[in-house]
């Protein structure tokens, strides 16, 4: 059993407000934390929009939410029964407590339009990502997780074999039914599994959807659109550049990451370490997997972002509080890394407080200028305990 970091968060946030939503891609586990939210509440109420029989239960929500009006009603899958959202924000004033409503959604795009739209002000959206290393039982091998991902059906899977199928799967039936229940007619199916095989080959460069919508044989607003859809979506990780710094030729250009480092193996057929070793898209798949372990670490106060100037100087992480960029790091996929020359000139550029250079594995230790190497699991200690 995989404790999950969430359920105090979720908690507090209903303590003090009268919604909380979950969002995140399917299958990363938002239905098992609600149900571990039902334990810790056992006259609440469970309703799946998915099921036929819950959803006409709420064919008068007014009614419904009235009725149970002292328990907390936890409704899965809002998003397929949207004019249920305009019945939600009536519900939550009538009384004025907090605590009324926990709401599960998947297909963000839909989902944070309806709360957006209707609940502004009464909600507080957690995200809830698959599996961080974090969150896994002490032992577990990074390069399981690594190769396998966070959704809990692959990485609990029975062997890696397995864990692809479901990999393949999941992303086949993303691209054919879900973009399709967002896009309706005139979408293409092709094209948008063509775009995310593309984006995994650019994994961890700038992000050019010129060239992108020139490969696709298609218009660059088409391929805006999918982007932006995979993106809300909690599959793709837009990182944008820190540019404070007025006095430099800064790059502004986002750098792209397919998030969870399982579905980016699957969309390059990479089953196992040994093939990735040997794959020109190793360092890359390493830059993601600890980009998207470090993201969901972060404490709240601090944002994320990546560092470039047109003369060179380069960190493929910076953290900020405020605008004062704290932290910065260099992601190497070696035992024996050699910072670059451009890390060292981002020192000199923006005067973190701390520098790093984040490796698989390792006990920490000192580099010149003041910059230290660990490992990963060293580092996300790090990155935790930020203040």
């Amino acid at each position: 059993m995989i404790t999950r970091k969430y359920i105090h968060r979720i908690e507090t946030a209903l303590e003090n407000n009268p919604a909380c939503a979950l969002v995140g891609p399917r299958q990363s586990g938002k239905t098992t934390i609600a149900r571990e939210i039902v334990k810790l509440h056992p006259d609440s109420i469970y309703l799946d929009m998915e099921d036929s029989r819950d959803y006409r239960k709420l064919t008068d929500p007014h009614a419904f939410f009235e009725r149970f009006a002292n328990v907390l009603i936890i409704i899965d899958e809002v998003q397929a029964k949207p004019d249920l959202f305009r019945e939600l924000r009536p519900a939550m004033d009538a009384l004025g407590v907090n605590g009324r409503f926990l709401l599960l959604g998947s297909a963000a795009p839909q989902f944070i339009h309806g709360v957006s739209e209707y609940l502004t002000g009464r909600v507080e959206f957690i995200e809830i990502s698959p599996f961080l290393l974090t969150e896994l039982p002490e032992g577990t091998q990074t390069d399981t997780h690594l190769l396998r991902g966070g959704f809990p059906r692959s990485f609990l899977a029975a062997d890696n074999l397995h864990s692809m199928q479901w990999r393949k799967s999941y992303i086949q039936s993303y691209s054919q039914m879900e973009a399709a229940n967002i896009f309706g007619t005139g979408f293409n199916q092709h094209t948008i599994s063509n775009l995310w095989r593309m984006l995994a080959h650019s994994q961890a460069g700038l992000l050019n959807q010129s060239i992108l919508a020139a490969s696709l044989g298609v218009s660059v607003p088409t391929v805006k659109r999918y982007i932006d859809y995979l993106s809300a979506s909690f599959h793709v990780r837009l990182l944008q550049p820190w540019f404070v710094n007025a006095k430099k030729r800064l790059v502004k250009t986002p750098k792209v990451y397919i998030r969870d480092s399982g579905l980016f193996m699957a969309l390059l057929d990479i089953g196992d370490l040994q093939e990735l070793l040997g794959h020109p898209a190793a360092g890359a798949a390493w830059e993601g997997y600890v980009i998207e372990q470090v993201a969901g670490s972060l404490p709240t106060g601090f944002a994320l972002y990546f560092y470039r100037t047109s003369h060179g100087a380069e960190a493929d992480i910076v953290v900020v509080k405020g605008l004062q960029p704290i932290l910065v790091a260099e992601i190497k996929f070696s035992l024996a890394p050699v910072p670059s020359r451009g890390f060292y000139e981002t020192i000199a550029d923006l005067s973190p407080a701390r520098s790093y250079i984040v490796i698989p594995r390792a006990d920490e230790y000192p580099a010149p200028n003041g910059v230290t190497v660990c490992g990963l699991e060293r580092f996300l200690k790090t990155i935790t305990d930020l203040e």
